[in-house]
């Protein structure tokens, strides 16, 4: 993500911190790679909570009840059970 950030802010002084990469060549990996990364895929926690939405459940709510489920079933559980253990919490 940092790597991303520097990138697309144009910045190639914080590449040459890395080893082996001088002012010249970090500024020509910001120039070829500037608008040509692809996005991020979203955080699971983040599908689950906009499957809650999408369900009628305020935002605030819906990040509450994913933040208990992720609690509950860990950080690598699939969306699908993380939405059903959110539902069960919201309605607790």
């Amino acid at each position: 993500e940092e790597l991303r950030r520097v990138i697309e802010a144009g910045d190639p002084l914080p590449l040459t911190a890395v080893k082996g990469i001088g002012k010249r060549t970090a500024e020509k990996v910001v120039f070829y790679l500037r608008g040509k990364l692809p996005e991020p895929a979203p955080a699971p926690s983040e599908d689950a909570v906009q499957a809650l939405l999408a369900l009628g459940m305020k935002k605030e709510e819906a990040r509450r009840a994913v933040l208990a489920a992720l609690k509950r079933l860990g950080p690598d559980a699939p969306v699908e059970d993380v939405v059903r253990e959110a539902l069960r919490e919201s309605a607790r």
